[in-house]
């Protein structure tokens, strides 16, 4: 290990050096020893720790904990009941989302791109619940992740097939979220035959929506009820990712936020990522990786389901890597 050095951060807890790993200079002055060339071996308590210096949206809980399966990470929604009124709830209360499992050898860093994932998806849970549409007088939520998919798929030719003409402002009037309405502001055919809409957002009384208030606009190949649907939709999706890509951070830093200079990030990883010139370090750090690996293969029941995905595998011509036991 080169010492030349003069100061190297402390490793994360679960964090470890593979032998004869090199440390790295930076351009500022600084020194590394890069994620690749350490081994991990996470408990509980470390995986605590990281979350400790993760901060995002206060109503968003991130939990940590373990069962027989291992540690796993799990997002706590702070909130109103999304299907009664408010008038009717005593008040708010905690859901529970997925568990995220982390395992032991996760990287540092994979553990906290699990967590901005979660986050990610726990948000995109609470929006489909919220993106309204009236039908039949009632509104109802065709969007959310809460329908019974094994009856959609049996009946996918006879009970979802028909759908009626609407104009878009129809479709659009339609449409609630968060008990805010939407309306068109203007609407233009391109040459191509795609049409642009404009939109604003209006959001119910006592209520802030802050990364809807900016007017929005929606590319759409036609003017179907699917195609308004799904486009507001994927454009109020896009804005709730944006929201947690820039307010979820790791020791203050907003990793995943579009500001980040990319660039710079291309220069950083050429910086950590040359290749050391250190035989026995190779040959550790191409043992560890081994291992690593192998200790991700799947291991297959005796089943119907396992011969099929060997009947798959066996299509795809693999000659290298790993194959399930």
């Amino acid at each position: 290990m080169n010492n030349s050095f003069p100061y190297l951060p402390p490793l994360n807890i679960g964090e470890a050096p593979v032998e004869r790993a090199p440390h790295i200079r930076l351009r500022n002055g600084s020194s590394c020893i890069p994620q690749h060339y350490l081994r991990y071996n996470h408990t509980r308590q470390s995986v605590e720790t990281l979350v400790m210096d993760m901060e995002y949206d206060p109503d968003y809980l991130i939990f940590v904990s373990e069962n027989a399966g291992g540690i796993y990470i799990q997002i706590g929604v702070a909130g109103l009941d999304n299907y009664k009124p408010a008038s009717k709830q005593p008040g708010r209360k905690i859901v529970f989302g997925r568990l995220w499992r982390v395992e032991p050898s996760l990287p540092t860093s994979e553990i906290i791109q699990t967590v901005f994932l979660a986050l990610k998806t726990a948000r995109e849970h609470e929006i489909r619940e919220l993106f309204t549409v009236t039908s039949g007088g009632a509104k109802t939520t065709p969007l959310s992740n809460h329908h019974d998919l094994p009856l959609m798929a049996r009946h996918s030719g006879d009970l979802l097939t028909d759908a009626p003409d609407m104009t878009p402002d129809a479709v659009v009037s339609s449409i609630a979220f968060s008990g805010g309405k939407f309306e068109i502001t203007q609407a233009e055919q391109r040459a191509s035959g795609q049409w642009i809409f404009d939109l604003a957002y209006a959001p119910a009384p006592g209520t802030v929506r802050a990364d809807m208030a900016e007017p929005m606009t929606l590319l759409l190949n036609d003017l179907s009820p699917n195609a308004i649907y799904h486009g507001l939709m994927d454009e109020v999706l896009r804005r709730s990712n944006l929201h947690v890509a820039r307010n979820f951070t790791f020791k203050g830093f907003a990793r995943f936020s579009p500001d980040v200079n990319i660039l710079a990030i291309a220069e950083l990883s050429s910086a950590v990522r040359a290749k050391p010139k250190n035989a026995g370090f190779n040959t550790a750090l191409s043992d560890t990786n081994y291992e690593t690996d192998a200790g991700r293969v799947p291991v297959l029941s005796d089943s119907a389901y396992a011969h099929k995905i060997k009947s798959d595998i066996a299509k795809l011509d693999i000659r290298a890597g790993f194959l399930p036991a």
